[in-house]
């Protein structure tokens, strides 16, 4: 049940960032993946804890798009990383932050680069 979830959230995620043909090719990626059936298929809380991730990590991206003043992103984005903590403890939400971590020192250095330079670092390109 979550692994369908997840794949939803990744569906309408990609579909509304990128378009609807990087959705699909998203959906059927992940849906053709083997670990990602097996992943979902165990009795353990993996798969919990893969969507709460997910759910944090496209709220929180959210969030930031909205220039952190969307109260709703923002609840969704510690809601998501708290049920996340439930499911398998303190790495539901130091993967989560760590990520958050890199995308904000990334953004950081590569907005300065563009300010000093007026170039767009290559890892973007």
């Amino acid at each position: 049940m979550f692994g369908c979830l997840t794949l939803l959230i990744n569906f309408l995620f990609t579909k509304r960032h990128l378009g609807y043909r990087p959705a699909l090719l998203t959906l059927l990626i992940l849906t053709a993946s083997l670990h990602w059936n097996i992943q979902f298929h165990m009795a353990v809380p993996d798969p919990f804890l893969i969507f709460f991730m997910t759910a944090g990590l496209f709220l929180f991206y959210e969030w930031n798009l909205h220039h952190f003043q969307s109260w709703p992103h923002m609840l969704g984005f510690y809601i998501s990383l708290a049920l996340a903590v439930f499911c398998k403890g303190p790495i539901g939400i130091s993967l989560p932050i760590l990520s958050i971590l890199l995308f904000s020192t990334i953004g950081f250095a590569s907005a300065i680069l563009f300010l000093v330079k007026g170039e767009i670092p290559p890892f973007f390109i």
